[in-house]
């Protein structure tokens, strides 16, 4: 963490589960805050769709999935939060297209099997 620019000097482990608690680290644009608790979801449903994101090679660290941070950022109903729903969506759907576009460039050509393939060999 102090690679990353958190500010560890004086922090415990208490720090970091007291429900009003915020911890930043990072500087823009690579940040990374550390919240103990957030409004519209829940710790267990949040762990259990938590994606892993590779931030250096070799290195995945767990975090809120984007439709998990939705409902957190509706939930806080900030206008800011609000323009992050809006961004976070429309990332979703770039993401989604060249998924898409990626599948349709593939062998087959339309996203489909080829001939043949589901046939055993």
């Amino acid at each position: 963490m102090a690679k990353f620019g958190a500010p560890l000097q004086g922090v415990t482990p208490e720090d970091l589960i007291d429900k009003g608690s915020f911890f930043r680290m990072g500087h823009a644009p690579l940040m990374v805050d550390v919240l103990a608790h957030i409004s519209g979801v829940d710790f267990e449903s949040a762990w259990n769709s938590r994606v892993e994101v590779e931030i250096d090679p070799g290195l995945k660290v767990p975090v809120i999935s984007s439709e998990d941070l939705i409902k957190a950022k509706l939930a806080a109903g900030r206008d800011q939060d609000i323009l992050d729903v809006a961004a976070i969506r429309e990332a979703n759907k770039q993401r989604a297209l060249g998924e898409v576009a990626n599948g349709l460039e593939a062998p087959g050509g339309n996203g489909q099997k080829s001939r043949g393939q589901d046939r055993e060999q």
